[in-house]
């Protein structure tokens, strides 16, 4: 794992058209090695899928997914650097030393949403006053619904500055060797520096969304790697270049 950086990183402020050409970047390094990407895709829906059906399972796979996408930031910037993906860098974050702070960053997120959901279900009690007997009809229930859209609304404009932090966090830690709480802060002024990049990258991102659902969902098979790949290109862009006396060369979970 590389060491913390001894100077302060200053993210980058740049242009709006950036968050289109981190998703036409991150379809060039999918396009190297496609096959291996999407053998990737494969492994980790089968996985989800696979957790999905056990009871309890779905909390490891909250604890475990910075810990995928910590590998697969390894694996962008080995094949960035010219060296070969590998579906092992799927697996690279539970190894090195980064384990335990990638699922730190992981118990992180999870506090904040269960705040989320707390405050969620306050506002609701508390602003509404929402009751087992309000809801005896559907015509009461319908009174509740303008009302609990405005909830929803509230809560998804906190948990942007959730996602924010989280967005590049992964990265920080793996590349940077930044704490989790610190690559929190990092990830959230850097997305916040650039948000009218990331709004045009989101929006975007949507419409591949759906498009890649319409055939079927065949086209997460392409969309999942992009996505996820997006996340390092927008990381290389909007953080300067690690210094070389920091550098060291993603390492794999030994065979």
């Amino acid at each position: 794992m590389n060491p913390a950086p001894t100077t302060p990183i200053a993210p980058r402020s740049l242009a709006l058209g950036r968050g289109a050409n981190w998703l036409g970047e991150a379809f060039e390094l999918l396009m190297r090695a496609p096959g291996t990407w999407i053998a990737i895709a494969l492994i980790y829906i089968v996985i989800m899928l696979a957790a999905s059906m056990v009871h309890g399972a779905s909390l490891l796979t909250a604890l475990f997914g910075p810990v995928f996408s910590g590998g697969l930031i390894l694996g962008c910037s080995a094949q960035d650097s010219g060296q070969e993906l590998k579906v092992e860098h799927l697996f690279a974050g539970f190894s090195g030393g980064r384990f335990g702070q990638l699922v730190l960053l992981a118990v992180l997120y999870l506090a904040a949403v269960l705040v989320l959901a707390v405050v969620g279900v306050s506002l609701a009690l508390a602003c509404f006053g929402l009751s087992l007997s309000n809801f005896s009809s559907l015509d009461a229930a319908g009174a509740y619904v303008l009302p609990l859209l405005l909830v929803v609304l509230i809560l998804l404009a906190l948990y942007i500055p959730v996602a924010m932090g989280m967005w590049l966090a992964p990265a920080l830690i793996v590349l940077r060797g930044l704490d989790p709480v610190a690559a929190f802060k990092l990830s959230f002024r850097a997305c916040l520096i650039n948000f009218m990049p990331f709004l045009i990258y989101g929006i975007l991102a949507l419409l591949l969304a759906i498009a890649a659902t319409i055939p079927l969902l065949l086209g997460w098979l392409v969309v999942l790697p992009v996505f996820s790949i997006s996340v390092y290109t927008a990381y290389r862009d909007i953080l300067p270049p690690q210094p070389a006396s920091n550098t060291a060369p993603p390492d794999l979970p030994p065979a």
